[in-house]
């Protein structure tokens, strides 16, 4: 298996990178790394982990995130089938906090884009005009070279520095830094997670894959993740269920059925205290947009 963290992508002759990815699934490695990074999909979808927080992505998202935030955009499915024709599409850009020099981030003209980068440390999604207006200037600054590169890239944070139209993603209590060991222990948790969260999942098989008995690993994922792993097995099948839930195939029954629960009546309980609706709302009120 990979190793969980990474090193640094920018070489030192060069003040960021910006690269296009285009391949069948994005990376499906549970990681972390010592970048800022701003990641815009352009095609695709699937689940987005970062930091505590588990959510569907879909094609247009905009997030950045600080370093040493562990971060996974699980593309679906349909991504990983050998005979798909689809592929996941983004922009990638990272750079370092000193970017320009550790001096010149200290001056007054620069404290707006600072505190923005500070804010990245537990992940921002930006959306609306800024989101627009950001993936617009990310476009020529991959396109563009030398000084004038640089320059679009201060206008994008500025952009993004300025803007109230953005949401924290990870809670404000998991911001500490993860270690290289405990990196590699979640995204064999995560991996197995996703692959059988529509099956029952045996706590005692995950215990044994981590060398662990059950009772300590509940209480090591509690203490990384600041949630049980129960809460975090429901938590990803409702988010699961409520991307099923905008497609109309799909009974609402069969929707509790392939997301992993056992009763309808259940599904229903745990969507309501998850999603603070029910499942029928929820795609009532989506489906009517």
């Amino acid at each position: 298996m990979r190793a969980a963290i990474q090193k640094s992508r920018i070489p030192p002759n060069r003040v960021f990178i910006i690269k296009d990815l285009r391949d069948k699934h994005f990376d499906p490695i549970w990681h972390f790394h010592s970048e800022y990074q701003l990641f815009w999909v352009s095609t695709g979808s699937g689940t987005r982990f970062v930091g505590d927080n588990v959510k569907p992505f879909n094609e247009g998202e905009l997030v950045f995130t600080g370093p040493g935030l562990p971060h996974l955009w699980r593309s679906d499915d349909i991504y990983f089938d050998k005979h798909t024709t689809d592929h996941s599409k983004g922009i990638v850009l990272y750079l370092q906090e000193d970017f320009l020099g550790t001096d010149i981030m200290q001056k007054n003209e620069l404290t707006d884009i600072k505190k923005l980068l500070q804010r990245s440390t537990r992940g921002l999604e930006f959306y609306g005009a800024t989101r627009a207006k950001a993936v617009a200037i990310i476009k020529e600054i991959k396109n563009a070279t030398g000084i004038y590169s640089v320059i679009r890239l201060l206008e994008m944070l500025d952009v993004l520095a300025h803007s109230k139209e953005f949401n924290y993603i990870s809670n404000e209590r998991n911001t500490r830094p993860y270690k290289e060991a405990e990196a590699n222990n979640m995204n064999k948790v995560y991996a197995y997670v996703m692959d059988q969260f529509k099956q029952e999942i045996k706590l005692e098989a995950l215990a044994s894959i981590m060398c662990m008995t059950p009772t300590s690993f509940s209480r090591y994922f509690t203490s990384k993740t600041n949630k049980s792993f129960s809460q975090f097995v429901i938590e990803l099948r409702i988010q699961h269920a409520c991307k099923l839930l905008l497609q109309e195939e799909q009974s609402i029954a069969s929707v509790a059925y392939d997301c992993g629960f056992k009763t309808l009546s259940n599904f229903n309980k745990q969507f309501r205290k998850f999603i603070l609706q029910t499942p029928s709302t929820y795609r009532k009120q989506f489906l009517e947009m």
